[in-house]
Order: structure tokens, then sequence, then C-alpha cells
């Protein structure tokens, strides 16, 4: 009997010289290059960008549906998965011009598990949006679930967006395979609606509406449940067999309004979902954890991030995708390695407009049908 007034693992564990045996077995299991050699994560990274080696539990296929929910990082993943012939239900919203300053559907982007839970509450489990949750500035409504604070407009048209975002949420019950990537622990909550919000309101929201809104730092337990939630209603109401693929967002928290140093507060949020994430896919066969947070954040600032040391760099977004794929079994190379979904519209504001109202359902469907035969640029000179 243990006379240890520690509680003994949960589990059976690994016995001792299975585990010996497995770290022998496993070229990619050391840091140090005097021990793993160039499998080594110091050799890896002395290439610059370190890919995380990784035998998935199962196999995606090139005839997958993708559907993907998450922050801007996910957004520019979506792009190269179009870039290699690859369907994507995520792309593609009717949506008005000044509504979407960024990217077309940039204004979807989903930060907390929180509000992932919400939108596939609404738009797949039948549960109503409220009309309370649209909050009035006096020059307007505003919809604190959307991504950032858009032009203020009426009711009835907050009312027509919602419905058209409840449509294209809707599209998860034709994926085969859904990314979701977990971005942040800080959420808001509106006592009003007992709903936490994809956003912060603003200075004014909180100074005109005293303690509806109140800040939360999410933790691991909270976020766990929130994202069982997410992949239950996934699996009820979803296509039969879906796959979740789970990563964590490597853009940082750009505000804290934890009152901490912003590297703390991101630090934290980070590590919090990295273990959510990991532990939610545990025993789950078709639940899967791909390390694009790891791989980013440990390889070479300078090349891994743009200028702004916020967002991915283009070409390692890129580079990262294609070893997601290769490690999941889809052998595609990117069919037009140069093409940006969201430079291209930039440079052709009339091909914005017509996907803005859902006449070409992507850019890259408009280049490759019109825009390729009429020599369209790819980019802004």
């Amino acid at each position: 009997m243990s006379t240890s007034h520690i509680a003994p693992p949960r589990d059976a564990g690994i016995e001792g010289r299975e585990a010996w045996s497995r770290s022998f077995a496993d070229s990619h299991s050391a840091w140090l290059a005097t021990v793993g050699g160039e499998s080594s994560v110091q050799h890896r990274l002395s290439r610059g960008i370190a890919l995380a080696n990784l035998e998935p539990k199962f196999r995606l296929r090139s005839d997958d549906v993708f559907f993907c929910i998450g922050s801007c990082f996910v957004r520019a993943i979506e792009e190269c998965l179009l870039a290699r012939d690859l369907r994507v239900r995520s792309v593609g919203i009717r949506v008005a011009l000044e509504e979407a300053p960024h990217r077309l559907n940039g204004f979807l982007n989903k930060f907390t598990t929180a509000s992932m839970q919400n939108e596939l509450l609404w738009s797949l489990a039948g549960v109503p949006y409220p009309d309370e949750a649209f909050v009035d500035d006096g020059a307007g409504y505003h919809d604190l679930q959307l991504a950032y604070q858009l032009v203020p407009v009426s009711l009835q048209r907050a009312r027509e967006r919602r419905a058209g975002i409840l449509s294209y949420f809707g599209r998860l019950r034709e994926a085969s395979v859904v990314i979701l990537t977990l971005g942040f622990v800080e959420v808001w909550f509106d006592h009003l609606t007992e709903l936490y919000l994809n956003v912060t309101p603003s200075w004014e929201m909180v100074q005109a509406h005293p303690g509806r809104f109140t800040l939360h730092v999410s933790d691991y337990a909270e976020n766990l449940a929130r994202l069982e939630a997410v992949h239950e209603i996934l699996v009820r109401y979803g296509r039969p067999g879906v796959k979740t693929i789970v990563t964590v967002s490597p853009v940082p928290l750009q505000r804290t309004f934890s009152g901490e140093d912003a590297m703390a507060a991101n630090g934290y949020s980070k590590s919090t979902l990295r273990a959510v994430a990991g532990d939610f896919v545990r025993g789950k066969p078709n639940a899967e954890y791909y390390p694009s947070f790891e791989i980013v954040t440990v390889s070479d600032r300078s090349r891994a991030f743009k200028r702004d040391e916020l967002h991915v760099d283009d070409a390692v977004v890129d580079m990262v995708t294609a070893h997601f794929l290769k490690r999941f079994g889809i052998e595609s190379d990117a069919k037009n390695v140069a093409f940006r979904e969201n430079e291209y519209l930039k440079a052709n504001p009339d091909v914005r407009a017509a996907v803005a109202e859902q006449r070409f359902e992507s850019g890259y469907l408009h280049w490759l049908e019109r825009g390729r035969d009429e020599g369209r640029p790819l980019r802004l000179k």
C-alpha cells in the first residue's frame, strides 16, 4: 500500500520499457541535435521553419468538403486549400461591401470556444437568435457576435444579415472535415441576453450600458466543456462521420483587458487552449490535433510572421497547409501557388463586388473561369 499523499495516476500509463522503446524508435523525440541528429527540433529550427512530425489517427481525401472556423489564421488556411482545388464551404457569403472592409468572410471570424458554440446552436440546433443581442448605439445596431464592430445598420438589415449568417454556418451539414482554430480565452459576457460575445464591446457601449458587459478570463474546464459541446452539435446535426481537426491560432492576443502584460495574457490564453485541444481529441476516433501553433511559434519569428509581428507570413501558411495535408494523406501541391484570394479581390474591385453579391462563390473560382484568360492581376502592384 502506498503511503504517499499524492494520488496515483488516473490511467495505467506507459510501462517503463515501452516508454523508452518508443523514444528510441522515434527519431523526432529529441530536442537537441546531439541526441536526435537531423530529426531533432534543434536541427529543424536551424532551417528556419520547424515542421512537426505526427501520425494522425485518420486520413483525409481530396474529395473531402472542408469548413473552417476560427480567426484570420484559418482564413489564410482556407485560401491555401482553395489553391489546391479542394472544396471549401466556408468561403462565400452575400455581404455588403461596406460591411466587410477586410476579407469578405472575415467578419465571420470566431475567436473563442463560446462564440463557436453560439453559432452552432443558432445555425444547426435551431436555437433562436435574440433581437436583444443587436446593440443600439444611437446611430444603428451592432451584432457583437461578428468578428469586429461593423458600421451600424438598421434593425432590419441586422436581422437580414443574421439570417444569411445562419445559412452560412448551416453549410456545416455538408462538411466532411471541420477545422477549428482556437484563439483566446478572454471573453465578454452580455448580462442582458446571457450570451458570451465574440468581440469586445466598445468604450462607448460600456459607458452607455453600465453593468451590461463584463470581461471573463475563461479557464481550462470552461473551454473544454464548450469544445465538447461544439463537437456534440457537429456529430448530431452534421454529416455522418464528420472529422474534426483542432489547432490553436499562432496569432497573438492583440490587446488584453485583464490588467496583465499582453505577453503574459497571451501565454495563458494559448497554453490553456493548447491543453484543451490536446485533451479534447484524446479518445475520439474522428477528432485530431494539428500543431500549427507549435510550428509557427517555435520557428524563426522573422520568417514566420509578417512585419506587424501579428499575422503569419503567407508563405509560411502555405508551407504549414501543405504539411498538414500531406500528413493527413492528401498529396496535393497548390495548383496556383501565387494565388491569394484576398490579394486577388483587392486588385480587382469588380470581382470583389461580384463575390460579395455571390455571383461567384470565391475570387479563386472567378480566376479559374474568367480571370486567368482575361489576364487579371493577382495582386496590387
